[in-house]
């Protein structure tokens, strides 16, 4: 099984620095942001794939923006822009060769309920994908029941599913994404958080494997026979103040290090500062942002 990282650590670090840091690391590829927030430290988003081929990194997938994501599921012209937008997102992916582009079903926590004109336009948005040579993953976010209701819209095998682990582990708790999706999981997101923990109402942390209360020891089995090739982690240096004296370097070692255990190619490591302890210090974790 191979190795990935989103490429975004949480900190603005130049583009090529990190794909270099990435693959010093021990990773296999990357994934990407399809969009130009960051183009003063990414650059064009285009240029990105050719890249990370340069520093031996394989694109693993891309995400495309979300923060108007709820539009889709309202009627009027601003939901068909944005549709129109996503899909010209989507055909440039396929033009850059990149394989899979992963779409969020909704956004926070009181999304428009589920009707045909946002069902329409995510099956637009597979049929888009499909025509452009992209695989289109839908990730489990706050409300599984999207990714439940668009799964069963578009057309068996035109989409696939990003399994995100924090977000079951800290919205969801109640299903096993993993388990009942297994077989359409095209893609990962793998991270830890501390859960439904009172201590910790905004959640989702993006935090090393391992270092929050995730049970790995059940998933791993179901990771390792995914039918995928790689195992990609999206985790971030500065949703908290538990990493903020790392160098990126440390944070992507000990992030391959930790994947490695998931792998069970070694075994878990006992010098790494594991994050548990933050339970007994909350003030660590002051200011944190929701995604």
């Amino acid at each position: 099984m191979q190795t990935a990282i989103f490429s975004y650590l949480g900190r603005d670090i130049p583009f090529s620095d990190t794909l270099h840091m990435i693959k010093d690391a021990g990773f296999d590829g990357v994934m990407l942001w399809w969009a130009d927030q960051n183009f003063a430290f990414d650059g064009k988003k285009e240029q990105m794939p050719d890249l990370c081929e340069k520093a031996g990194l394989r694109v693993i997938n891309a995400h495309m923006p979300f923060s108007q994501i709820n539009l889709l599921w309202e009627d009027g012209p601003a939901g068909d822009d944005y549709c129109t937008h996503l899909c010209k997102l989507l055909q440039s992916c396929g033009q850059c060769g990149v394989p899979i582009a992963v779409v969020h079903p909704s956004q926070e926590y009181a999304p428009p309920p589920v009707n045909d004109t946002g069902l329409n336009r995510f099956k637009k948005l597979a049929d888009t994908a499909a025509r452009s040579g992209v695989r289109i993953a839908f990730e489990n976010l706050s409300i599984p029941a999207y990714l439940d209701a668009i799964m069963q819209a578009v057309p068996a095998g035109q989409a696939g599913v990003c399994y995100d682990s924090g977000h079951n582990h800290c919205f969801s708790p109640e299903r096993d994404i993993l388990k009942e999706y297994h077989d359409q999981i095209i893609t990962t997101h793998l991270h830890d958080n501390f859960g439904l923990h009172p201590q910790f109402p905004k959640r989702d942390l993006h935090l090393l494997p391992l270092d929050g209360t995730t049970d790995w020891s059940t998933q791993k089995a179901l990771l390792r026979t995914l039918p995928i090739d790689t195992l990609a982690l999206e985790v971030e240096m500065e949703r908290t103040g538990l990493y903020t004296d790392w160098t990126p370097e440390q944070f992507l070692h000990a992030a391959r290090q930790q994947l490695a255990v998931l792998l069970d190619e070694q075994p878990r490591p006992t010098g790494l500062r594991f994050v548990k302890a933050a339970l007994r210090d909350v003030h660590a974790l002051a200011g944190l942002a929701i995604c």
